[in-house]
């Protein structure tokens, strides 16, 4: 099973804010995971990876 991150640890270690980490998952500008809205719902649940986070931040450099 892959390991998943929290909104909060994600955007710490991308050294932004979690709203910031929300929207761009939700647009699909931020290719850590994946955003879902729950049917008949507005809320999203967030599905941060380990290993994903991890290719991201030695693209950005981090």
């Amino acid at each position: 099973m892959e390991q998943r991150v929290t909104i909060k640890q994600a955007a710490k270690e991308l050294q932004m804010g979690p709203l910031t980490v929300q929207c761009l998952m939700k647009e699909g500008r931020l290719p850590i995971g994946y955003a879902q809205k729950k049917e008949g719902c507005s809320r999203y649940s967030f599905y941060i990876y380990r290993h994903l986070l991890d290719e991201h931040k030695r693209y950005l450099g981090l």
